[in-house]
This record gives structure tokens, sequence and C-alpha cells, in this order.
């Protein structure tokens, strides 16, 4: 199982390593985060998306900067507010 929120906070553990209260952290910092991806997907679900997903996934596990790169311009082609 994949989403976009898996390959964009792939270093979730990174992310909340140094912070006082990871819970809370998570709850800020990444939560809002997931749920966004989560709704956009919803909004715009479709095979071609999944097979995105699915391409950018695979890329991310040898080049995480590209599938980076790959979801932002996933997320411009899907008109996905600036904030997601």
């Amino acid at each position: 199982m994949t989403d976009l929120a898996s390959i964009v906070f792939s270093d979730e553990g990174e992310v909340l390593k140094e912070q006082p209260d990871p819970d809370i952290a998570y709850n800020q910092l990444i939560r809002p985060g997931k749920s966004r991806l989560g709704l956009l997907y919803l909004e715009h679900a479709s095979l071609r998306l999944d097979l995105a997903i699915v391409a950018l996934t695979l890329t991310s596990l040898i080049w995480r900067k590209g599938a980076l790169r790959g979801v932002q311009t996933l997320l411009r082609q899907l008109d996905a507010p600036a904030d997601r």
C-alpha cells in the first residue's frame, strides 16, 4: 500500500526525532499534511493517479529528492492549493 503521504513523509522519524513530545509534534507537523493529501487523493482518485503514485513510490526507493519533485509536479497538475 502506498499514497502521496507515504512519499512526502517517509522521513517522519527524522522530523520527530528531536521533538520534546513526538506525539504532539506528529499531530502538529505531520498529521495535517497527511490528511490534506488523503483528501486530495479522494477528490481526484483515478487509475492514472494510482499509477503515478506507484511510480513515484518506486522512484522514492532509490531517489527521494526526485520523487518529491514528482509529487510537486503531480500536485500542480491536480491544482492542489499551495498548502498541500
